[in-house]
């Protein structure tokens, strides 16, 4: 049957796991920055986007900071490297993972969880998510995403690759793409100003 998403239905929440997302699209993609303003886009054709939080170590990624500020409707949360060893150790997944948890608390209302990332430690928050009768969404660059959340959540899943090649009108109707969104994209009746 497939995972099918409404247009302008849903509540949603967005966590990004920006350094994830950068370091993977370095080796294929030649933009300074991950372009977060596809996600923001692509989201705001679901539905009402009430969370929208990006992590990363800001000390390290000062300019990709000011960048983000100029989107609007984002929070940054600054998670810090952790040195331990001499070796720095990221700590985002577990910040990630439990402020998904306590959104799922706190927030009811949201029925769909958008993640922005391909690292399999967020597998176990995302089955509670579907548990508690949500959806699940997960945005990540094709090969970087989790052999786990890639057998787990195939049919949840938007590469990054494809949400590029969406907003670049380069997909076709009967492509993965047509299927996550929204049916005047798929009718090719909505086109979107900055792409």
């Amino acid at each position: 049957m497939g995972f099918m998403l409404k247009k302008d239905q849903h509540i949603i929440g967005i966590f990004v796991d920006y350094h994830n997302l950068m370091i993977s699209l370095r080796e294929y993609f030649t933009l300074p920055y991950p372009d977060i303003s596809l996600v923001k886009n692509y989201a705001g054709g679901l539905g009402k986007i009430v969370i929208f939080q990006v992590y990363g170590d800001w000390n390290l990624f000062d300019k990709h900071r000011k960048y983000l500020k100029t989107l609007g409707g984002i929070k940054l949360i600054n998670e810090p490297h952790m040195k331990t060893n001499g070796k720095k150790k990221e700590l985002v997944d577990m910040r990630m993972a439990f402020d998904i948890g306590v959104c799922l608390e706190r927030s009811p209302e949201i029925d769909l969880f958008i993640l922005v990332s391909g690292d399999g430690h967020f597998l176990t928050v995302l089955k509670q998510i579907r548990i508690r009768g949500k959806k699940v969404l997960i945005i990540a660059e094709q090969n970087s995403l989790n052999l786990h959340l890639k057998k787990s959540f195939a049919p949840h899943i938007l590469t990054y690759q494809e949400l590029v090649e969406s907003f670049l009108k380069t997909s076709t109707k009967n492509s993965k793409i047509s299927r996550l969104l929204p049916s005047k994209i798929e009718e090719g009746v909505v086109v979107y100003e900055k792409y």
